[in-house]
C-alpha cells in the first residue's frame, strides 16, 4: 500500500475505467487519475487510433464514473491534435457535460521528438518507401 503522504497518479486513457473500477479507485485516499485524451473529437478518434468512435466516448465515460465516485481526476490532451479551432470547441463541450469546471483543468502536452526518435522515424519511413517501391 502506498503511503498516504505521498500521491499515486494513475495515466490513463481511461477506455478501461467502468463504474466498478472507478468505485475501487474510490477506496484509495492518495489517488489522482490523470485521463490523457488521444483525440479531440470522436472523428478525429477514428483516424488517429484506427478505431471506433467508441473509444472516445469511453474516455467521457470514465471521466463520468470518476467524478460519480468522487475519485480526483484531470485530463489532458496533445496540443498537436487540434488542427481546427472547432475541434476545441468540441471538446469543451462534451467536458462541460461531466463538469462545469472540467475545462480549466485540461493539462496541455506538448509533443517533443527526441534526435534519436527523430532517425528512427526517418528510417521507418524509408524502409516503407523501399517497400512501396518493389
Amino acid at each position: 500500500m502506498l503511503p498516504s503522504k505521498y500521491t499515486f497518479i494513475l495515466e490513463t486513457n481511461g477506455t478501461l475505467i467502468d463504474k466498478e473500477l472507478a468505485k475501487n479507485l474510490s477506496e484509495f485516499s492518495n489517488i489522482h487519475v490523470r485521463i490523457s485524451l488521444k483525440s479531440p473529437t470522436p472523428e478525429k478518434w477514428e483516424k488517429i487510433t484506427g478505431t471506433s468512435e467508441e473509444g472516445f466516448f469511453l474516455q467521457m465515460e470514465a471521466m463520468r464514473h470518476l467524478k460519480k465516485f468522487g475519485v480526483p481526476f484531470h485530463p489532458a490532451i496533445m496540443y498537436e491534435l487540434f488542427t481546427e479551432k472547432r475541434e476545441m470547441e468540441i471538446l469543451i463541450s462534451y467536458l462541460l457535460e461531466i463538469d462545469r469546471n472540467l475545462p480549466s483543468q485540461l493539462e496541455f502536452e506538448f509533443l517533443q521528438i527526441l534526435p534519436p526518435l527523430k532517425e528512427k522515424i526517418r528510417w521507418g519511413i524509408r524502409e516503407k518507401l523501399i517497400k512501396l517501391r518493389v
